[in-house]
This record gives C-alpha cells, structure tokens and sequence, in this order.
C-alpha cells in the first residue's frame, strides 16, 4: 500500500476586505508549508459537494468513504469525520493570472488556519510572507465550482492528479483511525493499531501482531486466513486475543465478532468457550486491569498489577492476584480473595466471605452476615452491617465488629479490636492487645499477653487470660476474668443497682482500681472520710458473703470471690 503526500501551504487569516480602489486587503500571518497524507487501498478517491447557500459561492465538499483511508493526516493531525477540517474543504477552479488552477481548500475553525492544495499540472507558487500571500490572492480573478471534466462531482480523484505529489511505501508500523461512521480499516505487514471509533465498523489486522480497537458501535475483525479451528483464543484484562495461523497475534478490543473463512462468530460465544462458562473473566498479562461484573454469577480474575474488579449482581467470585487490588463485591454472595499485595475488598449487600491473603489489607464486609479474614499483613478488617465472623490472621491487625452480633478471632500479634453495637465474642489471641466491647452483651478472652479490655455498656464477661492485663467492665453487670499474673480490675462509673464480679482475684498479685471521680460527670464516686487510702477503702462497706467479699459504691456492688473482707488491705486497692 502507497503513502500519497501533498504539499501545500496554510495561511491564518486574520482579517480581509476590499478596499475603495477595488483592491484586496488581506491581514495574516503565519505562513508556512503544509502536507496532507493520505493512503487509501488504489489511488483514486471521490468526493461529493452540496449545493451552496448563495449563488455563486464554492460549494463544501465531502471526501467519500473516509472509511477506505488508512491514513489521512493534515499538518501532522489525524482526520476523522467529526474533525472541522475534513468535513468543510472546499474544492473550486480558481482562474489565476497563468491559468485555471483547481484548488482543494481546507479551514480549520479552531485554529483559523486556511489549508491550500493545487489540482492539475500548473503549479502556484507557494506564499511564505504576506505580501505573496496578497499577490496569490490578487491572481485569482475567477472562481466556480468544478462542474465538468476530470474534477467533475463523483468522478475519482487520482492522488497522483495533485501538484506537488509524492508517493512512498506505507511504513509496517502504523496507527488508523476511522470515522464516526460505519469503516472497513485494513493493516498492512507490521503491528498496526487500528482504531474504528464510532459506527458498525470491519477491521483487518493484516500480517504482523495488531491492536484492533472497534469502538462504539457493533464492530467486526475480519480474518483472511484459516477457519475457525485454525485461531488460538486467550483472554486478557481488556478483551480476546487471537493467535491466527499465518497472521501474528491481534488484541481485539471492543469488538463484538469475528469473522473467519468459514463462519461468523460472536466474541461473547468465544470468551465462554474459553471459560466454561458464562460471566467469567481472566486476565493473562502482569498489567493493571479494570473489570466490572454482570448480573450473571461472574468470576473475575486480577492479573500480577495493582487491579480494580468491581462485582455485578450475582453471586460472583474475585482472585486479585499479586500487586495493590481493589475488590468491590457489590450484591449478592459473594467470594473474594486478595491475593498478594496490599489490597482493599468491599463485600456490599449478601453474605460474602472476603480473604485478604497476604498483605496490609484493608477489609469490609458490608451488609449481610459475612465471613471475613485479613490473613498475614497488618490488616484493617471491619464486619459492617450484620452477624459477622471476623478473623485477623498472623500479624497486627484493626479490627470492628461494627453492627450486629458478631464472632472475633485476632489470632496472633498486638491487634486493636472494638465490637461494636450487639452481642459480641471477641478472642484476642497472643499479643498485648486492646479490645473494646462496645454496645451489647459481649464476651471478651484477651489470650496471652499484656492486654487491655474494656467492656463498654451492658453485661458483658471479660477474660484476660495470661499476662498482665488491664480490664476495665464498664457500665453493666459484668463478670470478669484477669486469668494469670498481676492485673488491674479498673471501675471507672458506678451504677445504681449493678452488680459486677471478680472470679479470680489473686491477693498481693491483683489490683482493684477505683476512680474517685466520675470521668464522665465529674461527681465524686468515693470520698474517703479524712483517712487517706484506708478512708477509702472503709468508704466501700466491705462485707463478706457466702461467696465472697463485696464492697459497694454508689449502689455498685462488686463482688470478689474467694476472698475475704478482712484479706483486702490498702495495698489490693489503687485510688485515682
């Protein structure tokens, strides 16, 4: 295929009127040579005019079947149908001062450039300053539209019938663009991109490794060669590629079917013979993919880069692979896994199980009872909305319960747990931990280590378990556990009618703290009656009972059991 170029020059006119004596007064600037490229399968072109608003004007002329261009460049910009400087040229015989000239005209409106070609054997000098652009247009003492002869309407246009022609090989490597109309784009040898753009457009690679994008529209890649069992199928992160017996590998990119020697085949029929199935999509390369879900039960699949997979409607499953991904389930029960990397999983509406994998990952159930792992990383992993099983996995870990009654397994390292609102289990496992119950009857095992929990509102029961541990009940009846080694019982507020319970206070190991002030009212809880920390202690009225020794504050009992009042002293109390 040939690559005709044509020389011509562009003038940006600023202003032009006639002056009194009759003459043309012309105010421009920017005068420079121009080219136009055009390459179309023969050498011939036609073109159509409609009819002018006023008679006697040149009419606009229309290039047919911009289609068939397999390249059409004016001053280095690519043309398309919706580009101003294709769609408005006009083609006229101009009578100069040495002969009738046909003169092909383009103007650009957003530059307010004029673009100036020359039909026929006589050759106008080219203007390079005002003043011979002012004497171009002062030889120019006629001008019509071109009615008759070889420039006649609809009759072909040989390339070779222009001045100032040249023609050369079409490179291997090159880049075509169709219209906004319906376009047969072919290759040629090499790795061409071919872009259809708008329009039910053909597309032919030719030989050589290609990029067939078809645009918007109902698009078609069309094959030469071999039928269909011949081609190899694989899917990649933005649509089907295809490995043709004698013509090299093609992506196809929005492209809605292939048409072979021996059938016609729609893509979406070919990506499920490749999966199996319906719905599911994969990526072969180690490069960023974007994927969105269909109502259909999908699978998506990420590829090595940092991908975004965004669910549908149905029940559909999500592998990130490695890099940073995204997953966003959306509706339905949903099955994620993030694979390598530091991902961000959303669950959405249903009852999803997530899996963060390895990674820093952070997590989300959403709504619906979900099933959710963070795995190895420091991860971020909240329940949402719902009954939801959470579970932390190797390393330091956030993690919410949020809403509803939800299931709390830290496993191992130094995490930061809340409940939240319902009735919640929470096991901190190993590792200093720090765990609020929040809202709800909640049931807190702090596991190894030197912990801190704090029970939150409602009767909740707290369990330290080994190590030093911190454990403040809160509001509530609660029952708590400090389990091995010294800890710290911590009464912050005082009610009324509550009734709390130490189970397994050890003498000179353990500690009861009582804050003497409210840290939410600022009330005084305890006074101690002038006798420094023994007046404390004798403010509580401890009394023994049938299990125990309890002491009161506020109305707040608090019972120590297998203790008695006489073997708590000053030194198992910390007033602050």
């Amino acid at each position: 295929m040939n690559l005709f170029t044509i020389n011509g020059f562009a003038a940006r006119i600023d202003d032009f009127f006639l002056l009194p004596n009759g003459t043309l007064s012309v105010i421009a600037g920017n005068f420079r040579t121009v080219s136009l490229e055009i390459s179309v399968p023969g050498d011939q072109f036609s073109y159509s005019f409609a009819e002018p608003a006023t008679a006697g004007d040149v009419p606009n002329v229309f290039i047919n079947n911009l289609g068939s261009f397999q390249i059409a460049r004016l001053d280095g910009l690519d043309l398309t149908s919706n580009n101003t400087v294709i769609d408005v040229p006009t083609l006229g015989l101009a009578t100069t001062t040495s002969g009738p000239v046909v003169m092909l005209s383009f103007f650009n409106f957003a530059t307010n450039d004029n673009y100036f070609f020359q039909l026929g054997t006589s050759n106008v000098p080219h203007p390079t300053d005002l003043a011979s652009f002012r004497q171009f247009v002062s030889s120019i003492v006629g001008g019509n539209p071109v009615t008759q002869g070889a420039f006649a309407p609809n009759q072909p246009i040989s390339l070779n019938d222009f001045a100032n022609a040249s023609v050369s090989e079409l490179s291997a490597d090159e880049l075509i663009i169709g219209t906004n109309g319906p376009d047969f784009l072919t290759g040629d040898d090499g790795q061409d991109t071919i872009e259809g753009r708008g329009g039910n457009d053909v597309l032919n690679g030719g030989e050589g490794d290609d990029l067939l994008d078809g645009g918007e529209g109902f698009d078609t890649a069309t094959y030469n060669v071999g039928s269909r069992n011949e081609f190899q199928f694989t899917l990649t992160e933005t649509g089907l590629r295809i490995a043709s017996p004698n013509d090299g590998v093609d992506d196809l990119v929005n492209i809605e079917q292939v048409e072979f020697l021996d059938q016609t085949v729609l893509v979406s029929d070919l990506i499920e013979e490749i999966v199996g199935r319906p719905g599911v999509f994969l990526v072969a390369e180690e490069v960023d993919a974007v994927f969105t879900g269909t109502a259909d039960n999908d699978t998506l699949i990420g590829s090595e880069g940092n991908d975004f997979l965004g669910g549908g409607l149905g029940n559909d499953s999500f592998e990130g692979g490695g890099g940073n991904d995204s997953i966003a389930a959306s509706d339905g029960n949903d099955l994620a896994f993030g694979g390598t990397g530091n991902d961000n999983i959303g669950g959405g509406v249903g009852n999803d199980t997530l899996d963060g994998n390895e990674g820093d990952d952070t997590i989300g159930g959403g709504f619906g009872a979900d099933s959710v792992s963070g795995g190895a990383g420091n991860d971020v992993v909240a329940g949402g909305a719902g009954d939801d099983t959470l579970e932390g996995g190797e390393g330091n870990d956030n993690m919410s319960g949020s809403f509803g009654n939800d299931s709390i397994d830290a496993g191992d390292g130094a995490e930061d747990i809340g409940g939240g609102t319902g009735r919640d289990t929470i096991d901190a496992g190993a590792g200093d931990d720090r765990v609020g119950g929040g809202e709800g009857n909640d049931s807190i095992l702090g596991g190894d280590g030197n912990d801190f929990l704090a029970g939150g509102g409602r009767d909740d029961t707290l369990n330290g378990g080994a190590g030093n541990d911190t454990i403040n009940a809160g509001a509530g009846n609660d029952v708590i556990t400090g389990g091995a080694d010294a800890d710290q019982f911590v009464f912050s507020s005082f009610f009324d009618g509550e009734a709390d319970v130490i189970t397994d206070f050890e003498d000179s190991i353990d500690r009861v703290v009582i804050r003497t002030i409210d840290p939410d009212t600022g009330a005084a809880n305890i006074n101690s009656g002038g006798n420094g920390l023994a007046g404390f202690v004798a403010a509580m009225n401890i009394i023994d009972t049938a299990a125990g020794a309890q002491m009161t504050v506020n109305g707040n009992t608090i019972l120590v059991e297998g203790i008695t009042a006489a073997q708590l002293t000053v030194d198992d109390f910390q007033f602050l």
